[in-house]
């Protein structure tokens, strides 16, 4: 390859073209790409010997998965797959591949087509129970599926020496003026503050995105602050810990 064909790691363009690559090396090993979240790619395969192949628009339209029998084992193309539709779905987050399944050989085929072609590293982060420090749980009883980060938020408060503070009742209080705070900053902020500030604003944005959106508009507002922030600002960011 050219040197001017390969993106540099760090680069803007650099994940975008990484998603390409996958883009077109999951298109080749049978993956469909969703409409509706374009990081979603989903196979679904026979699993009824003798039955004409499926595709994606077939089982949806179908319903397949609503009605879905058991096969019996001598019927099925994949051993390990107790259903007439088997499949595996892929959920990327920039080299990060989530995966779900009802298939172990689909899964194990998956893998194999992908180091064939050998264009990518595959990283495969294993049940979806767990993803990017999200944990997803499903009740199968009532169908509730909840996420929490609670083991995150536990690391965050012992990193910030703050696993016994007392909790706040708000992340932050209305009657806190972050501009007339911003008025009263030195010309020269403080070295560490600058430091730690956007390091745990960062930190309490993925919080907030993932499983959190009650502290989404503090932790904006706190936000604009990054590279000006005072003692004062920082004290404020560890509330919304608390």
């Amino acid at each position: 390859m050219l040197a001017s064909q390969k993106t540099i790691y760090g680069l803007v363009q650099a994940p975008l073209s990484y998603f390409k690559l996958c883009k077109e090396v999951y298109a080749k090993v049978g993956l469909r790409q969703l409409d509706c979240d374009e990081c979603v790619f989903v196979k679904y395969s026979q699993n009824m010997k003798g039955q004409p192949p499926l595709s994606v628009e077939n089982v949806i339209e179908s319903g397949e998965f609503l009605t879905m029998d058991t096969v019996p084992k001598n019927q099925r193309v994949y051993k390990s797959c107790i259903y007439p539709v088997a499949c595996i779905i892929i959920v990327m987050y920039v080299d990060n591949n989530g995966v779900r399944h009802n298939c172990h050989e689909l899964r194990a085929e998956f893998q194999s087509d992908v180091a064939k072609d050998g264009r990518i590293d595959l990283h495969l982060e294993g049940d979806m129970s767990s993803f990017l420090s999200v944990r997803n749980l499903n009740n199968t009883e009532t169908g509730d599926i909840t996420a929490d980060q609670e083991a995150y938020i536990d690391t965050l408060l012992a990193k910030y020496n703050m696993t016994e503070c007392n909790p706040n009742k708000v992340p932050v209080k209305t009657s806190v003026n972050l501009d007339e705070i911003a008025a009263r900053l030195p010309r020269t902020p403080h070295p560490e503050v600058v430091s730690l500030y956007p390091q745990l604003i960062g930190e309490l944005m993925f919080i907030a995105i993932n499983t959190q959106p009650l502290i989404a508009q503090p932790v904006n507002a706190l936000a604009r602050f990054m590279t000006t922030a005072n003692s004062e600002f920082y004290v404020l960011a560890k509330g919304v810990v608390r």
